[in-house]
């Protein structure tokens, strides 16, 4: 997206600035295209004697988010075609520079890899979609270190 120019109330406009890379791939031979965000948590109502929701309670907060990259070379199709690499299983997977949220934000930080698919077709760009998780015990969701 090139010379971007937004009128009336400025918003958050396309994904230019944001970045992925995890082991073996740097964040030099991908775009983001697109990213989507789900914020779940547990949740318990409690019940009086009756059957009626008195109170609820949350716990557990998880952020998964699906990302889709197209991987590039400056010059070369071969090259990357080579560059094009699928993620280990939980690996931890690096998004940056979105500043959605602030900084951290909800969206930059480490991810753990959650499956995804990978498109090519003729007559367009091959597309890798990136399934991230990140949750556990805090305050806030993180992604969890790979057990050794």
């Amino acid at each position: 997206m090139a010379n971007k120019q937004l009128i009336g109330v400025p918003a958050p406009f396309g994904t230019l600035t944001t970045t992925l890379g995890y082991t073996g791939v740097l964040t030099s031979v991908n775009k983001v295209q697109s990213h989507s965000l789900r914020d779940d948590f547990d949740k318990a109502d409690l019940k009086n004697g009756d059957g009626s929701i008195i109170g609820r309670g949350a716990t557990n907060r998880q952020h998964s988010v699906s990302v889709e990259v197209i991987f590039f070379d400056a010059s070369v199709e071969a090259t990357a075609r080579s560059a094009t690499k699928l993620a280990a299983m939980f690996a931890l997977v690096l998004i940056a520079g979105s500043g959605l949220g602030g900084n951290p934000g909800f969206l930059d930080g480490n991810w753990n890899y959650d499956g995804g698919s990978y498109d090519g077709r003729m007559g367009d760009f091959h597309k890798y979609t990136l399934n991230l998780w990140r949750g556990g015990a805090g305050a806030e969701p993180a992604a969890l270190p790979l057990a050794t």
